[in-house]
Protein backbone atom coordinates (compact mmCIF):
# COMPACT_ATOMS: atom_id res chain seq x y z
CA UNK A 1 0.00 0.00 0.00
CA UNK A 2 2.69 2.42 1.11
CA UNK A 3 4.54 1.67 -2.32
CA UNK A 4 1.71 2.21 -4.38
CA UNK A 5 0.45 5.25 -2.80
CA UNK A 6 4.11 7.19 -3.08
CA UNK A 7 4.59 5.82 -6.60
CA UNK A 8 0.95 7.17 -8.38
CA UNK A 9 2.71 10.71 -8.40
CA UNK A 10 5.41 9.14 -10.76
CA UNK A 11 3.09 7.16 -12.58
CA UNK A 12 2.70 10.04 -15.51
CA UNK A 13 6.72 10.17 -15.99
CA UNK A 14 7.36 6.43 -16.47
CA UNK A 15 4.30 5.58 -18.47
CA UNK A 16 5.31 8.44 -21.33
CA UNK A 17 9.50 8.27 -20.70
CA UNK A 18 11.69 5.58 -20.51
CA UNK A 19 13.21 5.90 -16.61
CA UNK A 20 16.17 3.65 -15.47
CA UNK A 21 15.13 1.87 -12.51
CA UNK A 22 17.12 3.47 -10.34
CA UNK A 23 15.57 7.12 -11.11
CA UNK A 24 12.43 5.50 -10.62
CA UNK A 25 13.85 5.05 -6.86
CA UNK A 26 15.25 8.43 -6.42
CA UNK A 27 11.96 9.68 -7.40
CA UNK A 28 9.90 7.61 -5.07
CA UNK A 29 12.13 8.69 -2.08
CA UNK A 30 11.99 11.98 -2.92
CA UNK A 31 7.66 11.84 -2.33
CA UNK A 32 8.13 9.83 0.55
CA UNK A 33 10.55 12.05 2.26
CA UNK A 34 8.49 15.01 1.53
CA UNK A 35 5.44 13.53 2.61
CA UNK A 36 7.15 12.79 6.25
CA UNK A 37 8.76 16.64 5.97
CA UNK A 38 5.22 17.68 5.50
CA UNK A 39 4.08 15.57 8.51
CA UNK A 40 6.45 16.65 10.23
CA UNK A 41 6.18 20.48 9.72
CA UNK A 42 2.71 20.14 10.60
CA UNK A 43 3.07 18.50 13.57
CA UNK A 44 5.75 21.20 14.58
CA UNK A 45 3.10 23.75 13.98
CA UNK A 46 1.08 22.18 16.71
CA UNK A 47 3.56 22.62 18.84
CA UNK A 48 4.10 26.23 18.02
CA UNK A 49 0.63 26.19 19.08
CA UNK A 50 0.12 24.58 21.86
CA UNK A 51 3.94 25.63 23.59
CA UNK A 52 4.79 28.80 22.15
CA UNK A 53 6.74 29.17 18.69
CA UNK A 54 10.00 28.62 20.82
CA UNK A 55 9.53 25.25 21.43
CA UNK A 56 8.51 24.72 17.84
CA UNK A 57 11.83 26.44 16.68
CA UNK A 58 14.03 24.43 19.24
CA UNK A 59 12.07 20.81 18.00
CA UNK A 60 13.26 21.40 14.46
CA UNK A 61 16.76 22.71 14.94
CA UNK A 62 16.94 19.54 17.34
CA UNK A 63 15.33 17.44 14.40
CA UNK A 64 17.07 18.88 11.61
CA UNK A 65 20.48 18.50 13.17
CA UNK A 66 20.06 14.81 14.14
CA UNK A 67 20.90 12.24 11.73
CA UNK A 68 18.74 9.95 12.42
CA UNK A 69 15.25 11.32 11.06
CA UNK A 70 16.48 12.82 7.96
CA UNK A 71 18.64 9.65 6.99
CA UNK A 72 15.56 7.36 7.43
CA UNK A 73 12.49 9.70 6.38
CA UNK A 74 12.73 8.71 2.53
CA UNK A 75 13.57 5.28 3.31
CA UNK A 76 10.95 2.63 2.02
CA UNK A 77 10.62 1.06 4.82
CA UNK A 78 7.26 0.13 6.99
CA UNK A 79 8.89 2.11 10.18
CA UNK A 80 8.98 4.77 8.42
CA UNK A 81 5.46 4.71 6.80
CA UNK A 82 4.40 4.21 10.04
CA UNK A 83 6.26 7.48 11.16
CA UNK A 84 3.97 9.42 8.58
CA UNK A 85 0.86 7.98 10.92
CA UNK A 86 2.58 8.94 14.16
CA UNK A 87 3.00 12.51 13.20
CA UNK A 88 -0.72 12.88 11.84
CA UNK A 89 -1.32 10.98 14.76
CA UNK A 90 0.05 14.05 17.18
CA UNK A 91 -1.14 16.59 15.58
CA UNK A 92 -4.44 15.60 15.58
CA UNK A 93 -3.88 14.88 19.43
CA UNK A 94 -2.61 18.52 20.07
CA UNK A 95 -5.44 19.64 18.19
CA UNK A 96 -7.56 18.07 20.50
CA UNK A 97 -9.08 15.92 17.76
CA UNK A 98 -8.56 12.42 19.78
CA UNK A 99 -11.40 10.49 17.58
CA UNK A 100 -9.98 11.55 14.50
CA UNK A 101 -6.15 10.62 16.02
CA UNK A 102 -7.90 7.03 16.51
CA UNK A 103 -9.20 6.57 13.26
CA UNK A 104 -5.49 7.37 11.66
CA UNK A 105 -3.59 5.46 14.64
CA UNK A 106 -6.06 2.45 13.38
CA UNK A 107 -5.23 2.91 9.81
CA UNK A 108 -1.25 2.69 10.06
CA UNK A 109 -1.16 0.09 12.55
CA UNK A 110 -2.90 -2.23 10.00
CA UNK A 111 -1.34 -1.12 7.20
CA UNK A 112 2.40 -0.84 8.04
CA UNK A 113 3.33 -1.64 11.72
CA UNK A 114 1.36 -3.96 14.12
CA UNK A 115 3.46 -3.45 16.74
CA UNK A 116 1.70 -0.09 17.26
CA UNK A 117 -1.06 -1.52 18.95
CA UNK A 118 1.41 -0.77 22.24
CA UNK A 119 2.72 2.25 21.33
CA UNK A 120 -0.91 3.73 21.16
CA UNK A 121 -2.42 2.18 23.82
CA UNK A 122 -0.06 4.35 26.15
CA UNK A 123 -1.41 6.98 24.12
CA UNK A 124 -5.01 6.64 24.35
CA UNK A 125 -5.56 5.64 27.75
CA UNK A 126 -5.06 8.77 29.68
CA UNK A 127 -7.96 10.30 26.88
CA UNK A 128 -9.81 7.39 27.97
CA UNK A 129 -9.54 7.54 31.77
CA UNK A 130 -10.25 11.36 31.46
CA UNK A 131 -13.59 10.87 29.19
CA UNK A 132 -12.09 13.06 26.80
CA UNK A 133 -12.68 9.95 24.32
CA UNK A 134 -15.82 7.71 24.45
CA UNK A 135 -15.44 3.99 24.12
CA UNK A 136 -19.00 3.34 23.70
CA UNK A 137 -21.78 4.70 21.46
CA UNK A 138 -22.58 5.08 18.06
CA UNK A 139 -20.16 7.80 18.36
CA UNK A 140 -17.69 5.88 20.16
CA UNK A 141 -13.84 5.02 19.43
CA UNK A 142 -14.62 1.08 19.11
CA UNK A 143 -17.35 1.21 16.43
CA UNK A 144 -15.28 4.52 14.39
CA UNK A 145 -11.96 2.12 14.68
CA UNK A 146 -13.74 -1.03 13.40
CA UNK A 147 -15.67 0.75 10.50
CA UNK A 148 -12.13 2.09 9.89
CA UNK A 149 -10.30 -1.11 9.98
CA UNK A 150 -12.88 -2.80 7.95
CA UNK A 151 -12.56 -0.27 5.04
CA UNK A 152 -8.73 -0.01 5.57
CA UNK A 153 -8.47 -4.22 5.18
CA UNK A 154 -11.13 -3.71 2.42
CA UNK A 155 -8.66 -1.53 0.51
CA UNK A 156 -5.38 -3.59 1.50
CA UNK A 157 -6.53 -7.16 1.56
CA UNK A 158 -7.35 -6.84 -2.08
CA UNK A 159 -4.73 -4.52 -3.40
CA UNK A 160 -1.82 -6.33 -1.38
CA UNK A 161 -2.65 -10.37 -2.77
CA UNK A 162 -2.78 -8.57 -6.31
CA UNK A 163 0.30 -7.74 -6.17
CA UNK A 164 1.65 -10.38 -4.11
CA UNK A 165 0.00 -13.09 -6.16
CA UNK A 166 -1.77 -15.01 -3.20
CA UNK A 167 -4.09 -13.64 -0.48
CA UNK A 168 -2.47 -12.30 2.05
CA UNK A 169 -2.97 -9.20 4.64
CA UNK A 170 0.47 -8.08 5.02
CA UNK A 171 0.98 -6.80 8.39
CA UNK A 172 -1.00 -9.61 9.87
CA UNK A 173 1.27 -12.01 8.59
CA UNK A 174 3.90 -9.79 10.69
CA UNK A 175 1.96 -9.95 13.65
CA UNK A 176 0.89 -14.14 13.18
CA UNK A 177 4.65 -14.53 12.82
CA UNK A 178 6.20 -12.02 15.58
CA UNK A 179 3.62 -12.70 18.49
CA UNK A 180 1.59 -16.12 17.89
CA UNK A 181 4.29 -18.07 16.46
CA UNK A 182 6.85 -16.31 18.45
CA UNK A 183 9.87 -16.21 15.77
CA UNK A 184 10.65 -12.54 15.85
CA UNK A 185 14.09 -13.72 16.86
CA UNK A 186 15.11 -15.46 14.22
CA UNK A 187 16.19 -12.26 12.52
CA UNK A 188 18.52 -12.15 15.55
CA UNK A 189 18.43 -9.97 18.75
CA UNK A 190 20.52 -7.47 20.60
CA UNK A 191 21.41 -7.34 24.38
CA UNK A 192 18.87 -5.93 26.37
CA UNK A 193 20.40 -2.62 27.25
CA UNK A 194 21.18 -1.98 23.85
CA UNK A 195 18.62 0.72 23.17
CA UNK A 196 20.22 2.84 25.75
CA UNK A 197 23.82 2.30 24.53
CA UNK A 198 23.42 2.30 21.13
CA UNK A 199 20.50 2.69 19.39
CA UNK A 200 19.36 6.07 21.60
CA UNK A 201 22.95 7.68 21.59
CA UNK A 202 22.74 7.43 17.58
CA UNK A 203 19.33 8.60 17.20
CA UNK A 204 19.60 11.58 19.57
CA UNK A 205 23.38 12.18 19.83
CA UNK A 206 23.79 14.84 22.43
CA UNK A 207 20.17 15.14 22.84
CA UNK A 208 20.42 12.05 24.79
CA UNK A 209 21.81 14.10 27.82
CA UNK A 210 18.77 15.83 28.16
CA UNK A 211 16.69 12.56 28.52
CA UNK A 212 16.97 12.29 32.35
CA UNK A 213 15.79 16.46 32.35
CA UNK A 214 12.23 15.36 30.69
CA UNK A 215 9.68 16.95 32.69
CA UNK A 216 6.29 16.18 33.33
CA UNK A 217 4.00 19.28 32.50
CA UNK A 218 -0.33 18.68 33.29
CA UNK A 219 -2.39 20.96 31.01
CA UNK A 220 -5.94 21.51 32.00
CA UNK A 221 -6.76 18.76 28.91
CA UNK A 222 -4.19 16.03 29.18
CA UNK A 223 -0.99 14.87 30.74
CA UNK A 224 1.79 15.36 28.31
CA UNK A 225 5.71 14.14 28.54
CA UNK A 226 7.71 16.90 27.15
CA UNK A 227 11.63 15.82 27.12
CA UNK A 228 14.20 17.91 25.72
CA UNK A 229 12.00 20.50 24.18
CA UNK A 230 10.77 21.84 27.26
CA UNK A 231 13.79 21.99 29.13
CA UNK A 232 15.87 23.84 26.44
CA UNK A 233 13.15 26.12 26.05
CA UNK A 234 13.34 27.00 29.70
CA UNK A 235 17.20 27.39 29.50
CA UNK A 236 16.63 29.74 27.01
CA UNK A 237 14.39 31.91 27.77
CA UNK A 238 15.96 32.46 31.17
CA UNK A 239 19.77 32.61 29.78
CA UNK A 240 20.31 36.41 31.31
CA UNK A 241 19.33 35.86 34.60
CA UNK A 242 22.20 34.18 35.95
CA UNK A 243 25.50 33.09 35.15
CA UNK A 244 24.27 29.55 35.41
CA UNK A 245 21.93 30.38 33.05
CA UNK A 246 23.91 31.66 30.44
CA UNK A 247 26.92 28.88 30.86
CA UNK A 248 23.46 26.36 29.95
CA UNK A 249 22.29 28.56 26.71
CA UNK A 250 25.81 27.99 25.89
CA UNK A 251 25.48 24.31 26.39
CA UNK A 252 22.25 24.45 24.56
CA UNK A 253 24.12 25.94 21.32
CA UNK A 254 26.68 24.03 21.35
CA UNK A 255 25.13 20.63 21.82
CA UNK A 256 23.11 21.26 18.73
CA UNK A 257 27.20 22.02 17.28
CA UNK A 258 27.58 18.49 18.53
CA UNK A 259 24.55 16.81 16.99
CA UNK A 260 26.04 18.30 13.37
CA UNK A 261 29.35 16.92 13.88
CA UNK A 262 27.66 13.86 14.85
CA UNK A 263 25.75 14.07 11.72
CA UNK A 264 28.49 14.64 9.73
CA UNK A 265 30.55 11.62 10.94
CA UNK A 266 27.52 9.23 10.11
CA UNK A 267 26.59 10.25 7.07
CA UNK A 268 30.19 9.68 5.81
CA UNK A 269 30.08 6.30 7.27
CA UNK A 270 26.25 5.44 6.03
CA UNK A 271 27.90 6.27 2.61
CA UNK A 272 30.33 3.44 3.07
CA UNK A 273 27.82 1.35 3.87
CA UNK A 274 25.77 -0.57 0.99
CA UNK A 275 28.84 -2.03 -0.46
CA UNK A 276 25.81 -4.86 -2.22
CA UNK A 277 24.48 -2.18 -3.85
CA UNK A 278 28.03 -0.24 -5.49
CA UNK A 279 28.87 -3.93 -6.16
CA UNK A 280 26.01 -4.78 -8.34
CA UNK A 281 26.48 -1.22 -9.82
CA UNK A 282 29.89 -1.46 -10.65
CA UNK A 283 29.79 -5.22 -11.89
CA UNK A 284 26.85 -3.64 -14.51
CA UNK A 285 28.88 -0.59 -15.47
CA UNK A 286 31.72 -3.01 -16.13
CA UNK A 287 29.58 -5.52 -17.92
CA UNK A 288 27.47 -3.18 -19.68
CA UNK A 289 28.65 -4.61 -22.94
CA UNK A 290 27.21 -7.87 -22.27
CA UNK A 291 23.68 -6.33 -21.18
CA UNK A 292 21.54 -8.57 -23.37
CA UNK A 293 23.32 -11.83 -22.96
CA UNK A 294 21.87 -14.07 -20.77
CA UNK A 295 24.34 -13.80 -17.92
CA UNK A 296 23.47 -14.91 -14.20
CA UNK A 297 24.43 -13.18 -10.75
CA UNK A 298 24.05 -14.53 -7.17
CA UNK A 299 23.37 -12.13 -4.56
CA UNK A 300 23.43 -13.42 -1.14
CA UNK A 301 21.71 -12.42 2.07
CA UNK A 302 24.72 -9.93 3.16
CA UNK A 303 24.58 -8.10 -0.47
CA UNK A 304 20.82 -7.73 -0.24
CA UNK A 305 20.76 -6.34 2.90
CA UNK A 306 23.53 -3.85 2.21
CA UNK A 307 22.20 -2.52 -0.57
CA UNK A 308 21.09 -4.20 -3.40
CA UNK A 309 17.36 -3.97 -4.60
CA UNK A 310 14.94 -5.14 -7.73
CA UNK A 311 16.01 -0.78 -8.38
CA UNK A 312 19.52 -2.12 -9.51
CA UNK A 313 18.78 -4.79 -11.40
CA UNK A 314 19.16 -2.74 -14.59
CA UNK A 315 19.16 -5.60 -17.16
CA UNK A 316 16.54 -7.97 -18.72
CA UNK A 317 18.40 -10.04 -19.70
CA UNK A 318 20.52 -11.03 -16.70
CA UNK A 319 19.13 -13.40 -14.00
CA UNK A 320 19.78 -12.27 -10.20
CA UNK A 321 19.18 -15.09 -7.47
CA UNK A 322 18.72 -14.11 -3.75
CA UNK A 323 18.10 -18.07 -3.24
CA UNK A 324 19.82 -18.54 0.41
CA UNK A 325 21.69 -21.28 1.58
CA UNK A 326 22.64 -22.65 -1.43
CA UNK A 327 26.28 -24.78 -1.28
CA UNK A 328 29.23 -24.29 -3.28
CA UNK A 329 28.41 -26.40 -5.99
CA UNK A 330 25.12 -24.82 -6.65
CA UNK A 331 26.75 -21.71 -6.76
CA UNK A 332 28.73 -22.78 -9.70
CA UNK A 333 26.51 -22.46 -12.38
CA UNK A 334 26.59 -18.19 -12.25
CA UNK A 335 28.33 -16.17 -13.61
CA UNK A 336 28.94 -13.47 -11.68
CA UNK A 337 28.74 -13.90 -7.56
CA UNK A 338 28.10 -11.18 -4.80
CA UNK A 339 29.81 -12.33 -1.51
CA UNK A 340 30.22 -10.54 1.49
CA UNK A 341 30.24 -11.10 5.62
CA UNK A 342 29.54 -9.32 8.87
CA UNK A 343 31.89 -11.60 10.58
CA UNK A 344 34.53 -12.54 8.34
CA UNK A 345 37.74 -10.15 8.39
CA UNK A 346 39.28 -10.89 5.16
CA UNK A 347 36.50 -11.54 2.94
CA UNK A 348 38.33 -11.57 -0.08
CA UNK A 349 41.60 -14.18 0.25
CA UNK A 350 38.29 -16.04 2.33
CA UNK A 351 36.07 -15.94 -1.13
CA UNK A 352 39.18 -16.67 -2.86
CA UNK A 353 39.92 -19.91 -1.42
CA UNK A 354 36.23 -21.04 -0.95
CA UNK A 355 35.52 -20.72 -5.08
CA UNK A 356 38.94 -21.19 -6.25
CA UNK A 357 38.24 -23.64 -8.57
CA UNK A 358 35.10 -22.20 -10.18
CA UNK A 359 35.03 -18.17 -9.94
CA UNK A 360 38.09 -15.61 -9.24
CA UNK A 361 37.69 -12.23 -7.70
CA UNK A 362 37.08 -9.40 -9.58
CA UNK A 363 37.00 -6.56 -7.21
CA UNK A 364 36.11 -5.70 -3.66
CA UNK A 365 34.32 -2.89 -1.92
CA UNK A 366 35.14 -1.40 1.48
CA UNK A 367 32.46 -0.96 3.96
CA UNK A 368 32.03 0.87 7.02
CA UNK A 369 31.56 -1.63 10.07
Amino acid sequence: MGAVAVSVPLFPAIKWNYIAKHWILYGMRLVLGLAVLFAFGHFARQIDKKFGKLSGDFLRLIVATQFHFMFYCSRPLPNTFALLGVLWTYQKILDGQWLCAARIATVFTLLFRCELILFYGCVFIWPVLTHQLSLFGWNGAIVHCLSTAMLTLGISVPLDSFLWRRWLWPEGEVFWFNVILNRSHEYGIQPYFWYFYSAIPRAMIASTLLIPLGALIVDFDFIQIVLWICILFFIWINRWKSMFGMLLAVGVVLHLIVNVIGTSIFLLASSRNYPGGEALTSLQYLRHFSRNKPLSVYIDNYAAQTGVSRFLQWYDAWEYNKTENLEPSQLARFDYLLIGSYTEPDIVNFTARKFFSTHRVLYDIEAFQ
